[in-house]
């Protein structure tokens, strides 16, 4: 932490600090929650139905999606690993898909909306090792705030 961050902090006075640490706690762990819940749920991709698809280009910008038929029902998705929190991740132009390709696309089977191309995980956990390190500061300015509050001083 940089001599100015901690000169801010230090400003702060005890109810901010645990303000500010319970909305920092807050938010970390509900990200990690979320983030946890989602790969649990996605965690079977590889044992998900598989129908053929093929590559196509995106509406509005240099990126590529894919569409598949279940039954008479066609559907358009953009995911290509099961651990994408967010859907705008689309598959960029030079990944190694060209427009018109045959793919193998896995489908959730409640769910036939949710496809992805890979089964494997993207990233692993580098996205915990983040909400830990928010959980970790934002437990500390709590425990700072009720430290200072009670009048214990650092010697």
């Amino acid at each position: 932490m940089g001599p100015a961050l901690a000169g801010e902090i230090t400003k702060l006075t005890p109810v901010q600090m645990i303000v500010c640490g319970l909305i920092t706690y807050a938010v970390m762990a509900g990200l990690a929650w979320e983030e946890y819940t989602h790969r649990a749920s996605v965690i079977k991709a590889d044992q998900w139905p598989v129908c053929d698809g093929y590559i196509r280009k995106m509406e509005g910008g240099p990126f590529l999606g894919y569409v598949y038929q279940i039954g008479s029902k066609k559907y358009a998705g953009d995911r290509i690993y099961p651990d994408q929190l967010y859907p705008d991740m689309y598959i960029e132009k030079g990944s190694g898909y060209k427009v018109g390709q045959t793919v193998k696309v896995h489908y959730k089977p409640d769910d036939p909306t949710f496809a992805v191309l890979k089964t494997t995980p993207e990233r692993g956990s580098a996205r915990f090792g983040a909400y830990g390190i928010g959980i970790f500061f934002g437990t500390a300015l709590i425990f700072r705030g009720f430290r200072r509050k009670s009048g214990y001083q650092y010697r």
